[in-house]
C-alpha cells in the first residue's frame, strides 16, 4: 500500500503541517509514504499513471491532499484528477475552510476534513482504509520478466491461451486493458477455488462470469462485447456459474 501526501507547507499551516506527518508515520506502518511538493504534483500523477498502464499493479493507494494548494481552485483540480485517473485509491481532503466540503459532490471515494481535525480523526480512518483491504478478496498473481504483477479478480473478464504464454484481458475501468504474462493457461486454474465465477468454458479460455451477458450458440458475451467460444461439455458448468439455468440465458 501507498501514500502520497501533498500538504502547502509555505501557509499560515506549517506547524499543523507537522503534526499531520507525525500523525501519518504512526498510524501508517505497513506500507511506503511519500512526500510530493505542491508545484510537483501534477507531474507525479503523470509519471504514476504510466508506471501502473506498464506494471498492471492494483497496489492501494491513499491520497493526502492539501485543497488549498497554490491557489482557491488548484488543489480541487489536482483531487478531481486523482479521481479520474485512479477511481480506485482513497483521497483525504483536507482544508481550514468549510465551503470545500460542499464541492466534495464532484468526488467519489473521497473524505473532506477540516485542519483542526486531522490528528484527531485521521489514525482511525486509515485504520478502517486498512481494514478494508485487508479483507478483500487476494488478488491475482501473475509474472513477466521477473516482474510480479498483483491483478484485482473483479477487473480481469477472462484469461486466454497466447502461444506458451498467457493473455489476461481486463475491464475498462482499468488503466490497463490487456496484460500478455508467461507461463500456461494452466497455472491460473487455482484462481477458481477462491473466486468461483471464474470457469474454463473453453480449454483455452477462462473467464469471468461477473462479467458475461449470455450465451448465443457457442458462444458466451461479455460486457465489452468480446465473444468467447463455449464447448459442448461446459456448457452446462457456464450455465450453473452465471446462475442462469432457464432459457433467457440462450439465444
Amino acid at each position: 500500500m501507498n501514500l502520497y501526501v501533498c500538504v502547502n507547507k509555505h501557509r499560515e499551516f506549517l506547524a499543523l503541517f507537522e503534526l499531520i506527518h507525525a500523525c501519518l508515520k504512526n498510524s501508517f506502518t505497513s506500507g511506503k509514504i511519500k512526500e510530493i511538493r505542491p508545484e510537483c504534483f501534477g507531474d507525479f500523477l503523470c509519471q504514476l499513471k504510466k508506471k501502473k498502464q506498464y506494471e498492471a499493479c492494483q497496489e492501494p493507494m491513499i491520497f493526502f491532499l492539501d485543497a488549498e494548494l497554490k491557489d482557491s481552485q488548484s488543489g480541487m483540480v489536482l483531487a478531481e484528477e486523482i479521481n479520474l485517473l485512479f477511481p480506485e485509491a482513497k483521497l483525504f481532503l483536507c482544508s481550514s475552510r468549510y465551503e470545500y466540503g460542499a464541492l466534495l459532490y464532484r468526488l467519489k471515494n473521497t473524505v473532506f476534513l477540516l485542519k483542526n481535525q486531522v490528528p484527531n480523526l485521521l489514525p482511525n480512518l486509515l485504520d478502517q482504509c486498512l481494514k478494508e483491504w485487508k479483507n478483500k478478496e487476494p488478488p491475482v498473481i501473475a509474472r513477466r520478466y521477473n516482474k510480479k504483477y498483483l491483478i484485482e479478480p473483479d477487473s480481469i473478464l477472462y484469461l486466454t491461451s497466447y502461444g506458451r504464454n498467457t493473455r489476461l484481458v481486463m475491464d475498462c475501468q482499468t488503466s490497463t486493458k490487456e496484460l500478455i504474462v508467461s507461463g500456461p493457461l494452466g497455472q491460473f486454474a487455482s484462481i477458481q477455488l477462491s473466486h468461483p465465477e471464474f470457469i474454463f468454458c473453453h480449454q483455452s479460455f477462462l473467464v469471468n462470469t461477473a462479467h458475461a451477458r449470455f450465451v448465443k450458440g457457442d458462444e458466451l458475451l461479455l460486457d465489452n462485447g468480446d465473444r468467447i467460444p463455449v464447448s459442448r461439455r461446459q456448457k452446462n458448468s457456464l450455465f450453473k456459474t452465471m446462475h442462469r439455468t432457464d432459457d433467457s440465458s440462450v439465444c
